[in-house]
């Protein structure tokens, strides 16, 4: 199997995004799944991923006599000490075949889409890609209409 060559701009961008360089956001299509984001560092791809993981821990630390600032600060160490040896070979590594988009969205074929707050694309699997916007234009069905109906019943 011949490995596939990688975009030299897209490793370019990654390298900006390395070195700090604020960007502007990005479509990567990768098979039928887009993903859009700012392309960042792998620094803030850590910042973002441990700032998520603590608001979620965050949710559901302490009782209600706790305050929201305490349990931020809870949440923030225990982030920190469950994501440091996984994000720390991230923030070490300076891989230029990744790029990392923050915020980002998903979006794959047919389903809903995906907000997250940070997420990392290998070059070599990114079909196409461009920056800025666009519009999408939902597929026409042709044939006859049809549908489906689900009905529930409910007794008490």
């Amino acid at each position: 199997m011949t490995p596939t060559p990688i975009d030299f701009e897209l490793r370019a961008i990654a390298r900006a995004a390395e070195e700090g360089a604020k960007l502007e956001r990005i479509v990567l299509v990768c098979g039928s799944t887009l993903y859009l984001g700012t392309p960042v560092s792998s620094t803030k791809f850590s910042e973002a991923t441990t700032q998520s993981y603590a608001s979620d821990i965050a949710r559901s630390v302490g009782n209600w006599r706790t305050s929201q600032a305490e349990k931020e600060s809870i949440a923030q160490k225990q982030s920190q000490i469950a994501l440091e040896p996984f994000l720390a070979a991230v923030r070490n590594s300076r891989d230029l075949d990744t790029i990392s988009l923050c915020p980002a969205q998903v979006h794959p074929p047919g389903m809903s889409h995906y907000e997250v707050h940070a997420i990392r694309v290998r070059i070599d699997r990114i079909d196409a890609w461009w920056a800025g916007w666009f519009t999408e234009n939902p597929a026409k069905v042709r044939g006859g209409g049809g549908g489906v109906g689900v009905g529930v019943g409910v007794s008490f």
